[in-house]
């Protein structure tokens, strides 16, 4: 017995059945073309913020909005930014980041994820340096500390951050 000859048998059970399918059918439709057109919003993720202890010579993962100088296993930590040299390069350290103990103090009574527009107000709090022990650490409107934060790679190219790797 084929399958139209036991749906005119059992047309009482026939049709919920059809009914049934149609509306999976229609709900698999409605839901395809919903996350075709909206597709789901990718989860957020903030960048990283990198921390050193040792001048840039290793480095660790930390709070993003953190204000460097921080406190890590008993030792003071600088805010280390890294780069790349080309896509597949080998992280860096380019250059370390601190504030003044007035700045760090300033900013960090306002609300860590309103803190990045505000920056600026903040910026002649900011001292940076090269990665090294021996390195000196400039004041912004000093000479290097345009300089400091450009990195550039063996080639003369402009290196890569890497932070959010």
């Amino acid at each position: 017995m084929g399958i139209r000859e036991t749906l005119n048998k059992n047309q009482k059970v026939a049709l919920p059945i059809l009914i049934g399918v149609v509306a999976i059918a229609g709900f698999l439709a409605i839901k395809g073309i919903k996350e075709y057109l909206w597709p789901p919003k990718p989860e957020f993720k903030p960048p990283k913020g990198w921390y050193t202890t040792d001048e840039g010579a290793t480095w660790f993962e930390g709070d993003y909005y953190g204000i460097a100088p921080i406190e890590h296993q008993g030792k003071q930590a600088v805010r280390v930014y890294l780069f790349k040299c080309g896509q597949d390069g080998q992280k860096f350290a380019g250059y370390l980041e601190r504030f003044s103990k007035k700045g760090k103090e300033e900013i960090e009574k306002r609300d860590p994820k309103q803190r990045g527009g505000m920056m600026e107000e903040w910026e002649s709090e900011k001292f940076v340096k090269k990665p090294g022990a021996g390195e000196r650490w400039y004041k912004f409107g000093d000479s290097q500390y345009e300089q400091i934060m450009t990195i550039k790679c063996p080639d003369g190219s402009f290196a890569l951050s890497a932070d959010m790797d």
